[in-house]
């Protein structure tokens, strides 16, 4: 947490695109379930509820008489923005690791460089390239790794979510059988 602190607006401004990709591949589903359910039974009118059922009132609120090609262009619509915001996502992580990778290693070079030369002669040369160079780059790697893992961790519990509200004994046998 050290080396975050003073990251604090981009970590919290990573963490809202995050959450705002998870719930986007999540109304991405949504919509592709209502899609499929107006080609396949004709009629979205069933009893839905939660995410479906707004995804639904949307659909029959925009200004284009078949429900199938309404939901279709929201389905571009919502896929689009879900990449862009998981693009934006990416990239602010990867600039997140690199920022945090670039200022260690800079006080760590200026560390070694205001040492005292009887310090400098006693460290290893593998040492020191060790201590500049791979740990930093350690440190930033992790730090772009921790995003990805979360951004997947928090789909699959708004896709398991949406799931249940779909169908709750249908997700209940599938979780238990796979």
């Amino acid at each position: 947490l050290y080396f975050i602190r003073p990251y604090a607006l981009e970590v919290a401004l990573i963490g809202v695109f995050i959450l705002l990709y998870a719930v986007l591949e999540a109304v991405c589903l949504g919509v592709l379930y209502q899609v499929l359910q107006s080609t396949f039974v004709g009629s979205t009118t069933t009893a839905a509820n939660g995410i479906i059922s707004m995804i639904n009132q949307f659909v029959n609120f925009l200004p284009i008489n078949d429900k199938l090609i309404a939901g279709c262009a929201l389905l571009i619509v919502v896929i689009g923005m879900k990449d862009i915001i998981g693009y934006y996502s990416q990239m602010m992580s990867a600039s997140f690791g690199y920022n945090i990778w670039h200022d260690n290693q800079l006080k760590l070079y200026r560390k070694y460089i205001q040492a005292d030369y009887l310090h400098s002669l006693n460290q290893k040369q593998g040492e020191v390239l060790y201590r500049i160079y791979t740990a930093p780059n350690t440190l930033g790697h992790t730090l772009t790794t921790i995003p990805q893992i979360i951004v997947e961790l928090v789909k699959m519990a708004v896709i398991a979510a949406m799931l249940f509200s779909l169908a709750f004994r249908m997700t209940i046998v599938i979780i238990v059988f796979c």
